[in-house]
């Protein structure tokens, strides 16, 4: 009998006290607490993080702006920047028209193509001759194709600085300003620890 059939074939009639359920009962309980729990602090971070972008990317770049000022240094000694940012999102639904752009256009070699292959354990001798013989080996493998979020970043700001219109929602395009706020780590590093 394996490990698995000894786990699941316990003695049904087997008595069962209410010491015994009550302790079943407690912690079923406190999984769900914690699973609730989980929820409510993921969902807190995902609100955080939306209003941490919000001050970030409008509401201090606009107040700097307001008051006519591209960099502020606090009293405390931590400076207040205003800074040019561009961001792009290719999501699943849109990659393949947006690659089919980027390709079109010039930016083919930013794309990367990843070969997966599923081969048995322990094959080594297969492992090198599919590097090279892949499909004539019939080894099932699948391609995929990504670009580094940075280096994509890299290029729209090139292109953009050279007066190239990209298409903004086939590449996810976001152009705006990003407010930075930097201070002495001695400082940052005790405000955390109070």
């Amino acid at each position: 009998m394996s490990l698995e059939d000894d786990m699941f074939n316990f003695n049904e009639s087997r008595p069962v006290n209410d010491s015994d359920l009550s302790e079943v009962s407690r912690l079923a309980d406190a999984l769900r607490q914690k699973e609730m729990e989980i929820a409510a602090m993921e969902e807190t971070l995902s609100n955080a993080k939306k209003e941490l972008d919000r001050i970030k990317f409008s509401d201090l770049p606009l107040a700097m702006d307001k008051v006519g000022m591209a960099k502020f240094t606090m009293t405390d000694g931590r400076l207040v920047t205003v800074k040019p940012v561009v961001r792009l999102n290719i999501n699943q639904e849109r990659q393949e028209a947006a690659y089919a752009w980027l390709r079109e256009n010039g930016a083919g070699p930013l794309i990367r193509n990843e070969v997966k292959a599923t081969l048995d354990k322990g094959n080594e001798e297969q492992v090198a001759a599919v590097k090279t013989l892949l499909e004539r080996l019939g080894v099932g493998f699948s391609i995929k194709e990504s670009i580094p979020w940075n280096t994509l970043a890299a290029w729209a700001k090139e292109q953009l600085s050279e007066g190239v219109k990209l298409p903004a929602d086939l590449l996810g395009l976001y152009q705006g300003r990003e407010a930075v706020v930097k201070g002495p780590k001695k400082e940052e590093s005790n405000d955390t620890a109070n």
